[in-house]
């Protein structure tokens, strides 16, 4: 995740959504001679599963567990009578967009909605984008020890 430019949620978020909704929550792991090397969360409603958290480490990448984690993940989604499985969200051009788009996903835009409280006007975040550029490039390059210990800290103060 740091990677990625993001911080990771908490232990105790994860541990509170898998105990809450324990007959629609998993995690899903992908293994190389006993150590993890890809994790996904992945969660069901109705007739969707959606996978909103997920990620390799980087240095296995040569070796694609990605692919291994989504089709474990779609093949239970689908053992299980799911009718749909949601990717999550990505952005057009980027990785993750191309790698779901190999899986046959198709995108479907999200629509947010804002009430001012103040009366002031809302501004959309998506316009604010650049302005973490610069968070992100430096997120990116600290160690990952000093992410996993700050980033709960922080993800908790952001809309992801």
């Amino acid at each position: 995740m740091r990677d990625l430019g993001s911080p990771v949620h908490s232990k105790k978020l994860v541990q509170n959504v898998l105990m809450e909704f324990s007959k629609e929550a998993k995690i899903a792991i992908v293994y190389q001679e006993k150590k993890p090397i890809a994790c996904g969360f992945f969660i069901g409603f109705k007739n969707m599963m959606w996978n909103p958290w997920s990620s390799a480490l980087k240095k296995c990448s040569k070796i694609r567990p990605n692919y291994l984690l989504y089709w474990a993940m779609l093949e239970y989604a689908s053992n299980c009578g799911y009718n749909w499985f949601d990717f999550g969200r990505s952005s057009p051009g980027e990785g993750t967009y191309k790698f779901k788009q190999q899986w046959g996903a198709h995108p479907n835009p999200l629509y947010w909605q804002y009430v001012s409280l103040n009366g002031k006007e809302v501004k959309y975040p998506g316009s604010e984008k650049t302005k973490f550029d610069k968070a992100i490039q430096y997120w990116q390059k600290l160690p990952v020890s000093v992410t996993k210990m700050i980033g709960p800290m922080i993800r908790k103060h952001i809309g992801l």
